[in-house]
């Protein structure tokens, strides 16, 4: 891998910057907190993604918006990937970015950058986008306040950290993943043999069910002959038994018809009496006869001539009251002497025949009046006449239909009583025979209980057989149930039986052979991979303190061991310049190994960050001798150590003012 071109946009104190990576030794040189380590981090962040950082501080305070792109190469070709960092209203996060290959760009979702850059890159590592890359971390960037640490580690942490490292993990993890499968097999197996404890007892117990099986069904075949022979002898008696009892349903039949002819008979006889009474009345009523005589003149006309004649009356009555009135009148004038209205003289002749002349009209119409009234009387009393004359011929009437009715009843009863005394004839003969019929049935029942009682003795002979059968047959299915149940819990057995035995197969073989094969070939690699990391880092602790009294080697834990003047020394012990020599040639023994390992590392890209921190003078002029042997490949440096200029191929300043940093060629 090597880098190409590294472009940031508000990252950190950054707010614009452009670097572009050559061949060779490149040195970011500044003062402390200028923002040199910033730029290392922009390229794993490019690469990786966040990892363990936080997004809110790799985004410039106040900017709305980040930026980071990456060119690098691999293998002779090029890539580019971008990164973005955005700020919501209360959080920083990642926005989306791509990633081009060969020329094609890809955009991609923040969690899907990572998985393509190990890809490219060839390692062999998980693509949690929370995590950073371990082989990246230890083989190619490693922050300076983690420099040290992994001479700190406990041996089985740093071993574990260089599996990851060296790509070797995998026998491990092969290892755990068959310890975990191996507990689950012993559990399993315990299961199974917990299945297949009772199988033996299971298969003694079919022998046994299979002969009570066999026994059974001979016992049920015998059984049902038995029964078979008492089914025909209760048909038959239930043949004999059906036929007398039908006889006797006919008899109960005739028994109860019986009466109810003697009371229909009962019926008709008394009909024919109630016929012949009303006979007897009807020729009485026959003998009656009736007198029709039609009135001479209607009521109705009679009360029109009352009617014509009273109104006469009163009109004759009306004038006489007039005239009375106006005669009264005149007489009171007369009294008066004169007229009241025209003061004419009353007291004379004319006035006198005046009133005799009304005298004599009054007379003559009162005389009339009399006349009127008696005919008005006369009338009144031949309307009653002629009504209640009318009210007897209705009646005469009336009673000579009811004569004609009385005559065609009579024949309707006597046409009824012939019928009646006839139906009684015929239920006599009917009654005769019915009960001589019964009294035959009767005879013929006379044997019905003893059929009855043998009848009741078959049914209960066959019953018992029946039930025998029954019961027989119910055993030899519980017994043949309990066969099959028996039979499919030993095919379930059989089947935990095989898998015990395939089971206990594969324990053997990972106990036996695949564990200790992983553990051989593991120990076999790493024993190797030590030989030579010991040899590389041996040779870089002598470059690094060369002349002086310190030896170093690693032990089979890769644990660094320190002997000065002859006697071991703890690395916690020594100076701080010693302390960071042990740990950067650490560091290049490590990158080199891995560079082996890893395809993409062929290039081998080195990042160092203050890996000269507590450096004497000349410790700083060895560095010369390191990046000699590091020639060919391509070393970014972080320092604030000037002495390192001349050792770098490209020198970038780093200057920080007002709060920003700048790349200065």
């Amino acid at each position: 891998m090597r880098l190409l071109k590294l472009e940031l946009e508000n990252v950190r104190s950054y707010r614009e910057a452009t670097v572009e990576f050559p061949n060779g030794v490149v040195l970011f040189e500044g003062d402390i907190g200028s923002g040199k380590s910033t730029l290392l981090y922009a390229i794993e962040f490019a690469l990786f993604g966040l990892g363990e950082l936080k997004a809110s501080h790799l985004l410039r305070h106040g900017a709305k918006r980040g930026r980071v792109r990456l060119d690098f190469e691999v293998n002779g070709k090029k890539h580019l990937v971008e990164r973005t960092l955005e700020r919501g209203k209360k959080t920083v996060s990642q926005g989306d970015g791509w990633l081009e290959s060969n020329g094609v760009r890809t955009a991609l979702a923040p969690s899907e950058i990572k998985p393509a850059v190990l890809k490219i890159l060839g390692f062999n590592e998980p693509a949690d986008p929370k995590s950073t890359s371990v082989i990246y971390r230890y083989a190619v960037f490693t922050p300076q306040e983690e420099m040290k640490f992994i001479l700190n580690q406990k041996p089985d942490e740093r071993l574990q950290t260089l599996r990851k490292a060296f790509g070797i993990e995998d026998y491990k993890n092969a290892k755990d993943n068959c310890r975990t499968a191996l507990q689950s097999i012993r559990q399993r197996l315990s299961f199974l043999e917990g299945k297949v404890s009772g199988l033996a007892a299971l298969r003694e117990k079919i022998a046994l069910l299979a002969r009570a099986v066999k026994k059974g069904e001979g016992e049920a075949e015998k059984l049902e002959g038995d029964a078979k022979k008492k089914e025909k002898t209760l048909e038959a008696a239930e043949r004999e038994l059906k036929a007398l009892q039908a006889e006797k349903s006919e008899a109960a039949a005739l028994a109860a018809e019986v009466p109810r002819l003697e009371q229909s008979l009962k019926r008709l006889h008394a009909l024919a009496q109630d016929y012949a009474a009303e006979i007897k009345r009807l020729d009485k009523k026959l003998a009656e006869k009736a007198e029709l005589r039609k009135p001479e003149k209607a009521s109705s006309e009679i009360a029109g001539e009352w009617k014509k004649a009273d109104a006469a009356l009163r009109c004759l009555e009306g004038e006489l009251a007039k005239l009375e009135s106006k005669t009264d009148s005149l007489r009171d004038l007369v009294k008066k002497g004169e007229c009241p209205t025209c003061g004419q003289a009353t007291r004379n002749e004319g006035f006198g025949a005046k009133i005799s002349e009304n005298e004599a009209n009054e007379k003559r119409l009162r005389a009339e009046a009399v006349e009127k009234r008696s005919r008005c009387d006369e009338l009144a009393r031949g309307k009653d006449a002629a009504i209640r004359a009318e009210s007897e011929y209705a009646q005469a009437l009336g009673k000579k239909a009811e004569l004609g009715e009385a005559a065609k009843r009579k024949a309707e009863v006597e046409g009824k009583k012939k019928e009646a005394e006839k139906l009684a004839a015929e239920g006599e003969g009917e009654l005769a025979k019915k009960k001589k019929l019964l009294q035959q049935k009767n005879d013929s029942l006379k044997g019905y209980a003893e059929k009855e009682s043998a009848a009741g003795l078959a049914r209960a002979g066959h019953a018992k057989a029946m039930a025998a059968v029954a019961a027989a047959k119910a055993a030899l299915e519980r017994d043949a149930r309990e066969l099959k149940e028996a039979h499919t819990e030993e095919e379930a057995a059989r089947v935990f039986e095989e898998e015990l035995a395939k089971r206990s197969k594969q324990k053997a073989w990972l106990n036996d052979f695949f564990i200790p094969s992983l553990d051989s070939i593991e120990e076999h690699v790493l024993r190797y991979l030590n030989a030579e990391f010991n040899e590389l880092f041996s040779k870089w602790v002598s470059v690094l303190l060369e002349g002086g009294d310190l030896d170093a080697s690693l032990d089979e834990a890769f644990t660094p061991q320190v002997t000065q003047g002859g006697f071991e020394q703890e690395v916690g012990a020594l100076s701080g310049g010693e302390k960071t020599a042990i740990a950067l040639a650490y560091r290049l023994a490590l990158n080199a190994l891995v560079k082996r390992e890893c395809a993409a590392m062929a290039e081998n890209l080195l990042i160092l960050d203050e890996p000269t921190d507590g450096f004497s003078r000349e410790q700083l002029e060895r560095m010369r001798a390191v990046f000699d042997g590091l020639r060919g490949g391509q070393v970014i440096l972080v320092s604030h150590e000037r002495e390192l200029e001349a050792f770098a191929d490209k020198v970038y300043r780093i200057e920080k003012k007002a709060g920003e940093s700048r790349v200065i060629s």
